[in-house]
């Protein structure tokens, strides 16, 4: 309440209470003085009030100081009202006083509720920006690809994201509000006593420390210290998905120059054949142009496959459009019998049409890598049924062969780059193992999955399923 408000209040209830106290004096002062003459005033004009005359004044004492009770009640509710109307909007969750008479009052009550609806307005002004840059705070901290927690002085985790739920493998109900020694049970001892040891130096130290986990060589741990208090952050990176990538890219490199190695030697010597050697007859001379030839064949190839697969991966979005999957099987068929025109080809589909959003010229090549390696890896003339079913959410496509087959243990593996399961055999080909990489790549950058099943020497079936809701590649 206002100084002002205060001592107006004190200052009325001051002259209440003094008027009652001086009226009880003077009542009771005359009652002293004058009793003789008003007993004998009494007695003369009312018999029955003389007989009791100290009880009869008492009786009006008494009367009259409810009475003055009553009339101060009256006074202090009407002075108190605004009072209550302010106290009443204080109360509320809003806090703002909406009542215009008691805005514009010229007193101290009408100044107080303008005070309160300034103050109510900027704190609710600084609420709305505290809850805004609690929202920021948040997605920044959930946008982070790595693991933050935020511990307090006593080691209670205040903040987790999803990152750092995941690494730990702790979920949120296990992880936010409790303390660190309640989290053992959810983490492995070693990762345990090694987090626990990071927080406590941290904590005694204040300093930086960083560690890479017991647990797993791709996670980094790292704890600093919140400045101006006891509480540290623990921020956690999983490298591993780098690491995976780097170690990619140097196998690629690495089976790249071994592919590209072995037709580069086979042509050097025989061009170094061709030079050392003054007389040749034309059967060699053809025999070894035949190789070279051939080997550089192969180099192209390889070098065109390897450009294929960087352009899948660099692809550019917006390459969809309505294509008909039974037409593309048919063009797709009609070209490798110009190539193979001995090959048995059988086209099953349950639809006369069936039209999804893809890329024609990307998901052409991955049909026709896969009839082709039909081709390659059968004995004799190849026998290939295509079918294709058109189902309530999905596309299936099966491409069958009666070939040689797949071994078991090599059936996980054979999307893998430079990956071939007999590289005697895929050399003469000219195959470098990449054929079914870019087949699997063009196949999910369609959103679609791909998998193989064979048994040796009865054939094996390539069964891809392409979502009819496709996003833009």
């Amino acid at each position: 309440m206002k100084p002002r408000v205060q001592r107006r209040l004190i200052r009325t209830l001051s002259i209440l209470t003094v008027g009652f106290v001086a009226l009880m004096a003077v009542m009771l002062n005359a009652f002293v003085i004058h009793a003789a003459k008003v007993k004998r005033f009494a007695t003369e004009a009312y018999p029955l009030f003389a007989q009791n005359f100290e009880w009869s004044f008492a009786y009006i004492a008494i009367f009259s100081f409810f009475t003055l009770s009553i009339v101060t009640g009256i006074v202090l509710w009407h002075n108190l009202q605004p009072l209550r109307q302010i106290v009443s909007a204080l109360s509320d969750d809003e806090g703002y006083i909406e009542d215009e008479k008691l805005l514009t009052r010229s007193d101290e009550f009408g100044f107080l509720a303008q005070k309160i609806n300034i103050l109510s307005g900027k704190a609710s002004d600084e609420q709305l920006l505290l809850n805004e840059c609690h929202r920021e705070r948040k997605a920044l901290i959930e946008g982070l690809e790595e693991g933050v927690v935020l511990f307090n002085g006593d080691q209670v985790a205040l903040v987790a994201n999803r990152s750092a739920q995941k690494i730990l493998k702790v979920p949120k109900k296990d992880l936010i509000g409790k303390n660190f020694h309640d989290m053992t049970g959810n983490l492995p001892s070693s990762l345990w006593k090694q987090i626990q040891r990071m927080l406590n130096r941290s904590q005694e130290t204040q300093s930086v420390i960083s560690e890479v986990s017991a647990t797993n060589e791709h996670v980094i741990f790292r704890v600093c210290p919140v400045p101006g208090s006891k509480g540290v952050v623990l921020t956690l990176r999983d490298d591993a998905s780098e690491h995976k990538v780097s170690e990619m890219g140097r196998d690629f490199i690495a089976n790249a120059s071994h592919e590209l190695r072995t037709p580069i030697t086979i042509i050097r010597g025989f061009a170094e054949t061709l030079r050392d050697i003054d007389e040749i007859s034309s059967d060699m001379l053809e025999g070894i142009l035949e190789k070279i030839i051939r080997n550089c064949k192969r180099m192209n190839h390889l070098v065109a496959n390897l450009l294929t697969l960087a352009d899948l991966d660099d692809a550019n979005p917006g390459t969809l459009y309505e294509t008909d999957i039974v037409t593309l099987v048919d063009d797709c068929n009609r070209n490798l019998l110009l190539i193979h025109p001995n090959t048995f080809l059988e086209i099953l589909h349950n639809q006369e049409h069936i039209v999804l959003p893809l890329n024609g010229d990307l998901f052409g090549l991955a049909l026709t890598n896969l009839l082709q390696n039909a081709v390659k890896y059968s004995d004799g003339n190849a026998s290939i049924r295509i079918t294709v079913e058109d189902r309530e959410k999905d596309v299936l496509i099966k491409i069958t062969d009666k070939g040689v087959g797949i071994p078991q243990q090599d059936l996980p593996h054979i999307f893998d780059r430079f990956y071939t399961v007999d590289k005697a055999h895929s050399r003469s080909l000219g195959g470098a193992g990449l054929g079914l990489s870019i087949v699997r790549r063009i196949v999910e950058k369609h959103r679609g999955t791909i998998h193989a099943s064979s048994v040796k020497n009865q054939g094996t079936t390539f069964t891809i399923i392409l979502p009819k809701q496709l996003a833009t590649i």
